[in-house]
């Protein structure tokens, strides 16, 4: 524990020697919308909610006054409703509940203006996704790892995604922001990619960051 804190410590030391808003601490909210197609062209739509968490950094005046490039690194873990009937490739019908978890990494173009009272910024950019855990828990306690051999590495572990979005700074150090990431690449792969199966995620944070 205390190494932790003198790293923290460390840290912030190190951001005050930054400019302002360099520097952040980000938490928040996220909700995933998985679009999925079957073989037979059915179409089903799943949301799921959860959180994400991490650090980044706002490279200042890349082009003009104006223009940044925010990035940074995260973790976000997502939950599905509880009871979800989930139709597999032999055609039996399970229940259960989805849980997933990603480091992900945006990296987005900022165009930022300011006002008398704070400052207002839109941002739009790629979204990179790396895999962490991709399980669905039966009804009867069977673990389904979406990765792993049993289910014939049935998900991808790399997604890219591409999005909008806006925020506002209120004050020196304190930012709120919101955006929204469409996924570009099927996430199924091996039999089921194979079969015609189709999924798309989409994805919604809602931020609170602590810039230093």
């Amino acid at each position: 524990m205390k190494k932790i804190i003198l790293t923290i410590a460390a840290v912030i030391l190190a951001a005050s020697a930054l400019d302002a808003r360099g520097l952040n601490i980000t938490a928040g909210y996220a909700m995933g919308l998985d679009k999925e197609t079957e073989a037979s062209g059915e179409k089903t739509k799943e949301f799921s909610n959860g959180f994400h968490i991490g650090i980044g950094y706002t490279i200042r005046e890349v082009i003009g006054d104006s223009w940044n490039i925010d990035t940074g690194l995260q973790y976000i873990n997502l939950w599905g409703k509880k009871n979800r009937e989930f139709k597999t490739i032999d055609g039996n019908v399970i229940k259960g509940q989805e849980v997933d978890s990603y480091i992900q990494l945006p990296v987005r173009l900022n165009y930022s203006w300011d006002t008398e009272n704070c400052d207002f910024f839109l941002f739009a950019g790629p979204k990179f996704l790396f895999g962490l855990k991709s399980q669905f828990r039966t009804s009867d306690d069977l673990l389904i790892n979406w990765y792993a051999r049993q289910s014939q590495n049935s998900y991808k572990r790399f997604n890219l995604m591409l999005g909008i979005g806006g925020g506002v700074y209120v004050g020196e150090h304190l930012r709120i922001d919101v955006g929204y990431d469409w996924g570009v690449l099927n996430r199924y792969k091996g039999d089921y990619k194979d079969e015609g199966y189709k999924l798309y995620e989409s994805m919604l944070n809602v931020g609170v960051a602590l810039c230093f």
